[in-house]
């Protein structure tokens, strides 16, 4: 399958991972396999969502599939 175009989000710098393994930085264009990938990010669990299912075609270099991660709101202090 021909290679892909991702860009994942989030307001730190951080490593996106598909299935576990490393694809490369945020904020950043990065190259991935057509198919479906489960991404989450390396370090803290402090995201949002936990883990994003995708089904990645039809990008070009130009226009890479754009996923979104925010920050998970700080737990109340009691």
């Amino acid at each position: 399958m021909p290679d892909q175009f991702i860009n994942v989000s989030f307001p730190e710098a951080r490593t996106v991972l598909s299935g576990g393994n490393a694809v490369g930085p945020t904020n950043r264009d990065l190259v991935i396999n057509a198919g479906t990938h489960t991404f989450t990010l390396d370090g803290a669990q402090n995201y949002l969502p936990a883990s994003q299912k995708m089904v990645v075609s039809g990008t070009s270099v130009v226009t890479p599939m754009e996923i979104a991660f925010t920050l998970a709101p700080k737990p109340a202090q009691t």
